[in-house]
């Protein structure tokens, strides 16, 4: 009975020592996100071209870019979306970029 009840809290100490572990690396990626996506949204030049631009996002984890014209959000994989550049193109080519935050 003692190997039993041993083995038993042996599996649930790892199974909760797995929990936080997931726990600790999604509240890190959503605490360190504001600043990561600050120095990720900089390095986005005014008139870039829109290939080079889906290069970046595929490089840097970020949402594939789709308008050549207009306001497109490139949202951060790790935060599901929440924090992203927010670019604006024109003619196919980078005219601002921005963080931003969806809440």
């Amino acid at each position: 009975m003692n190997r039993l009840l041993k083995r038993i809290g042996l599996t649930l100490g790892a199974i909760v020592a797995f929990l936080v572990l997931i726990s600790a690396y999604g509240i890190y990626g959503f605490a360190t996100a504001r600043e990561r996506m600050d120095k990720v949204c900089a390095q986005i030049p005014v008139g870039m071209s829109i290939d080079d631009l889906r290069n970046f996002s595929a490089a840097n984890g970020l949402l594939k870019p789709h308008l050549e014209n207009g306001t497109d959000y490139l949202g951060e994989g790790r935060t599901m979306g929440r924090h992203s550049c927010k670019v604006v193109m024109e003619a196919g080519k980078v005219k601002s970029s921005v963080r931003n935050f969806m809440d």
